[in-house]
């Protein structure tokens, strides 16, 4: 049990730089995969933004090489977007807070799997307001395989109520958002956002996803109000919804097992 202790906070470093790597390459995929470009291979180098030039190992370095060179191109100076930074430590600082409430098991594994796909849909909606499905459909396949994995070779004896709870909140998630794209006829929300409310649904379970749902549409409702207040957007405007449902769903992961257990003895259950 010494032994443990010691090792963990080495564990959670290990992860927080495992994190910061993986962030690196979700900032890549953010940045080129709604320009069509290719994201893995040899010749696939990274340059900056401004300049073309090819991009060094010193200049690579994730959450280090931002700061280190202030927010800056090293060659040309000009200034990099803060999304590499933002995007790498948030994925680090998930994958040591998924660790500290999981430790190395399957939830581990989901939920850092679930994180990073979120991760990338949000800031690919929030920069371009598209839902990629070479994104969206491989992650609900993936979640949804590893939840069945989770279920049937667990030790509880409740199996079934578990399978069904997973199919209840895939197709709520589902549910939720294509009445409002029919109903609408794409006016009130993307069709992308069906598949998002499908990938919560794998990603949360039951009751989960209802608090990711209610929870994306409050941040999503004050965010756009203040927007309306400043001038910036007008009632018609569309906001790229899956920036609040991607936070959310994260939050709802980490956080939403004692918001419920919370709720639920709040109300004598």
């Amino acid at each position: 049990k010494t032994y443990m202790n010691f090792l963990n906070p080495f564990i959670a470093i290990f992860l927080f730089l495992l994190g910061a790597i993986i962030g690196s390459f979700l900032n890549v995929v953010i940045f080129r995969l709604p320009k069509g470009r290719k994201f893995l291979g040899p010749k696939q180098r990274s340059r900056c933004m401004h300049c073309k030039k090819v991009l060094q190992p010193l200049d690579l370095v994730p959450i280090f090489s931002y700061l280190f060179f202030r927010g800056r191109c090293r060659y040309c100076h000009k200034p990099l977007s803060p999304q590499y930074i933002i995007v790498e430590t948030l994925t680090a600082a998930i994958f040591v807070l998924l660790y500290l409430q999981h430790g190395l098991d399957m939830d581990f594994f989901i939920g850092a799997i679930g994180a990073c796909s979120l991760l990338v849909l949000a800031f690919i909606d929030g920069r371009h307001k598209i839902v990629p499905d070479s994104i969206s459909l491989p992650t609900l396949g993936v979640l949804t395989a590893l939840q069945l994995i989770r279920i049937f070779t667990g030790a509880s004896s409740n199996a079934n109520s578990q399978l069904l709870s997973l199919l209840l909140a895939i197709a709520i998630g589902a549910a939720w958002f294509w009445l409002q794209w029919f109903f609408s006829r794409g006016k009130w929300v993307g069709s992308g956002d069906i598949r998002i409310g499908a990938v919560l649904g794998a990603y949360l379970g039951f009751p989960g996803v209802i608090l990711a749902l209610f929870a994306s549409y409050l941040s999503g409702s004050v965010w756009a109000a203040t927007l309306l207040v400043r001038g910036k957007v007008k009632l018609k405007s569309q906001l790229p919804f899956g920036v609040f449902l991607g936070a959310a769903g994260i939050l709802a992961f980490i956080f939403g097992p004692s918001v419920v257990d919370w709720y639920k003895q709040l109300i004598g259950l």
